[in-house]
């Protein structure tokens, strides 16, 4: 039977068009991300300037739309399904003649709805760097995964580029549906690239998708002004090359919290010392005041700093003990027992500040299986620094009297800490994301390694530093640390042996830092023991009530008297008032911590009393003295669009400035010395002084407030209890009717009704109510409790307002309940508090 003949083929790959969205809109995590994968190539490009321009008409999908801003929108909506969608989405008030958004849309139409809010909105990016030529573009830029920057990894500048993968412009497509690309090389002709990412939806394979490729010439500086309309930018000087990309019919949105996320993730893709070689600027149109030039948050009132250099299989180590007040410092430390057994340091780095110390990374990490696959690993990490900032976030005034710990500005440090804390990775200095932030901030998991030694700074050795307490910077290179490799879509390192040693020698390192800090702690509190007694049996004491077990009730004996079972019952009996007398103080402390920060705010505020006074009686003349002015032109408005009509505009600008001058007036009134006397007060005066403050802004929101009182009724305690109580309800029941959504009457009305010795207030607003999440009504009056949120669920206000007014009236021996019941419309309290006055009182 004769042989089959067999035939062998050859066939070739086929690349799916979509395979762009899948390295592009889909592999890289946001957008945010997008945007720093096109300032890594800027870097790449030995540019000294980056600038990104933030261009939005629309930052969200607008709740409210006036009757002119409505019929622009639709004017620019070509297919039906685009203008059925926007009328569908908008009711059409006759009162006002404006468009409100309904709050019933399905995903599909908020989805086609933020298409055509966003499509006019762009991103520019600018840089000055040695841009690219036609040939570039077609060999290198067009071709997916292209080794250029393996073959050619350090720059002219002598970067070290960041970019290998070859994918770092699909970044492009994250951001929006068009891209034009304006380039040029020194001594070479300028070019225009475009590309509608949307093309790659609807062809098969790759090859069938086009960019469009252009020699034309062109200029920088008029181009990046017609897109932003700025007249400041890097293009004032003159650049003989550059890239500009203009990034049109985005995504997605871009609101302020979105570009801050951005302007602080920014902030940290460079490393401080490369801020004067890579200058990177953030603006955006609808908050020109807020972004500009990013600057280094520069912060030195750390607590103990360690350096490290890793080099040929050995740490050199540098500590920085910068968290005591040498001054005060107890210098017996050097004399005691701990330190002559292990003295790490002498006293005069102590007093210099800064000490060195040597040790084999075998050390760090022990290799004590000799797995010989540790040790190749270790051999090949490659070399790299390491700096850690230790900054505590509080500390009690036993602990700075135990420790010597000097004075820091604590909110200072805070806000650093919440900007730069974490431990993140620069490879060649430029951030490696996403460690150090978001669910990644603690990539190191110091918080676990906490969690299961929880010893105080005293027990050395044990005490684990927490990830917020700590910033961290470790850099690596491509050139020297081969075996930690990027992801494919630029979002983390390979978890592969290399990373997994790396970050076990980080920890080593941090480990180093917590020893050389809790050996300072152990010694400082033995010495501090050693010198204070009557401390030492105060600390006896909590620990035998802590471990004090109570007495078992006996059965009576009538017969005998047990004089050890009373003994025992009154020890149990003053064990109790120990712990209550503890937990009081406790409270009492937390309160006076609060009280401190309020009344640091008010000092704040009186400290400008002077200025504000003046600022508050120009408001009030300065719209006459323009009229005045105007008048003297004998101006004709009559023809003039009401929009630019200078009378109409001075007439808004009067009503704000009444609004400014009534919270003026309410915050200087609380300052007057009259207001903090206890005296007999007239409350149908009281009130009819609050309405006043609060009519122009209430009336803003078409609210109103009433009262309802019988005259000559009056309260006897200080006027500012009184504001205490009504200004704290009256702002919340205004923030209240601000809620987005709610559209009923605004009304506060408050009733004074008087039954025996007592006063009662019931105090009532129809807004929204308490929010149906509330379990149990009487939780609002606990301090730092709020229901109140932003659009992205992060708590706002301070959630003290209920609290005060609680305390301000049990402070005049009253009480407070809620009426109304959470998920039910509308707010109702009743207050009582005793009158200590004779009713009703003769009025002048």
């Amino acid at each position: 039977m004769p042989k089959e003949k067999l035939e062998k083929n050859f066939v070739e790959f086929r690349v799916s068009a979509k395979t762009a969205r899948l390295i592009g809109r889909e592999s890289i995590s946001s957008a945010e991300g997008a945007i720093i994968e096109l300032v890594k190539n800027s870097y790449d490009a030995d540019a000294s300037q980056c600038q990104i321009f933030i261009l939005s008409k629309f930052e969200q999908i607008p709740p409210l739309l006036t009757n002119k801003e409505f019929l622009d929108v639709e004017s620019t909506l070509n297919a039906d399904i685009e203008r059925n969608c926007l009328k569908k989405a908008y009711e059409y008030s006759d009162l006002d003649q404006t468009y409100l958004l309904k709050d019933t849309l399905s995903s599909a139409n908020r989805e086609l709805l933020s298409s055509i809010f966003s499509k006019d909105n762009m991103i520019v990016i600018a840089d000055d760097g040695e841009g690219m030529t036609s040939k570039i573009i077609e060999e290198h830029w067009m071709t997916i995964g292209t080794n250029a920057k393996e073959l050619s990894a350090i720059s002219d500048r002598g970067r070290i580029k960041s970019g290998a993968k070859g994918i770092g412009r699909f970044a492009l497509d994250k951001l929006g549906k068009s891209c034009e690309m304006k380039t040029v090389q020194e001594s070479n002709q300028p070019c225009i690239w475009n590309v509608n990412w949307d093309d790659f939806e609807d062809k098969e394979t790759l090859d069938q998708v086009q960019a469009s490729l252009e020699i034309r010439d062109f200029s920088f500086s008029d181009s990046l002004e017609s897109l932003t309309e700025l007249k400041s930018h890097l293009y004032n000087n003159p650049s003989s090359s550059g890239t500009l990309i203009c990034i049109s019919n985005l995504r997605e949105f871009w609101p302020k919290a979105r570009i801050s996320r951005l302007f602080e993730n920014l902030k940290s893709l460079l490393p401080p010392l490369e801020e004067s070689d890579f200058k990177i600027s953030l603006y955006a149109n609808k908050h020109e005041e807020d972004y500009g030039e990013l600057t280094y948050s520069d912060y030195n009132e750390y607590d103990w700093k360690l350096s490290a250099k890793i080099a040929n299989g050995s740490a050199e180590l540098t500590f920085y003990p910068a968290e005591y007040d040498k001054q005060s410092f107890d210098y017996d430390f050097f004399k005691t027992q701990g330190y002559i057994n292990e003295p790490l340091f002498s006293e005069e780095e102590f007093k210099n500040g800064e000490y060195k110390r040597v040790v084999k990374v075998d050390n760090l990490i022990p290799n004590s299986n000799e797995s010989s696959e540790l040790k190749q690993t270790l051999d090949n990490l490659g070399d790299f620094e390491f700096s850690a900032y230790f900054l505590k976030k509080a500390s009690s005034n036993d602990e700075k009297l135990k420790y010597f710990y000097k004075s820091v500005n604590q909110t200072l440090r805070n806000k650093w800490l919440s900007l730069n804390g974490g431990v993140k990775i620069y490879r060649d200095n430029m951030r490696v994301r996403p460690y150090g932030i978001g669910s990644n901030f603690d990539w190191l998991k110091l918080d676990e390694r906490a969690a299961a030694s929880p010893a105080a700074p005293s027990r050395k050795g044990q005490w684990r530093v927490r990830a917020h307490q700590l910033a961290g910077i470790a850099h690596i290179s491509r050139l020297k640390n081969v075996g930690i490799e990027d992801q494919s879509n630029r979002e983390g390192l390979i978890d592969n042996d290399y990373l997994a040693v790396f970050k076990n020698l980080l920890v080593a390192l941090v480990k180093e830092l917590e020893y050389q800090r809790s050996y300072v702690a152990s010694i400082l509190d033995s010495l501090h023991k050693q010198k204070n007694v009557e401390e030492q049996i105060v600390e006896q004491s909590k620990n035998i009530i802590k471990s004090h077990k109570p007495t078992k009730p006996k059965e009576p004996d009538l017969f005998t008297t047990d004089e050890k079972s009373q003994d025992e019952e009154k020890i149990d009996v003053l064990v109790q008032h120990a712990k209550i007398q503890d937990e009081k103080i406790d409270n009492l402390t937390e309160e006076n911590k609060l009280l401190r920060v309020l009344a640091g705010s008010g000092a704040m505020i009186a400290s400008f009393a002077h200025d504000f006074k003046k600022m508050s009686n120009n408001l009030s003349a300065r719209h006459k003295k323009l009229i005045k002015v105007l008048n003297l032109f004998d101006l004709d408005v009559s023809k003039v669009d009401p929009s630019l009509d200078p009378f109409s505009m001075i007439a808004d600008m009067q009503q704000q400035d009444d609004k400014l001058n009534a919270w003026l007036k309410l915050t200087l009134d609380t300052l007057k010395q009259d207001r903090r006397k206890s005296k007999t007060i007239d409350l149908e005066d009281y009130f009819s002084t609050l309405h006043n403050f609060w009519e122009a802004h209430l009336s803003s929101k078409n609210a109103e407030l009433s009262f309802d009182i019988i005259p000559g009724t009056a309260i006897k305690c200080f006027e500012i209890e009184l504001d205490a109580i009504f200004n704290n309800l009256i702002s919340n029941s205004y923030e209240a009717f601000k809620n987005l959504g709610f559209r009923g009457e605004k009304i506060i009305s408050i009733n004074v009704l008087l039954n025996g010795e007592e006063l009662e207030f019931i105090y009532k607003d129809s807004g929204p109510g308490l929010s149906k999440t509330i379990s149990n009504a009487n939780k609002i009056f606990e301090p730092l409790f709020t229901t109140k949120t932003d659009n992205q669920g992060n708590i706002i206000g301070t959630g003290l307002g209920m609290s005060l007014v609680k305390g301000s009236i049990e402070d005049l021996d009253g009480n407070i309940s809620v009426l109304s019941k959470p998920g039910e419309s509308g707010f109702s309290v009743k207050i009582s508090i005793p009158s200590k006055v004779e009713q009703p009182i003769s009025r002048k």
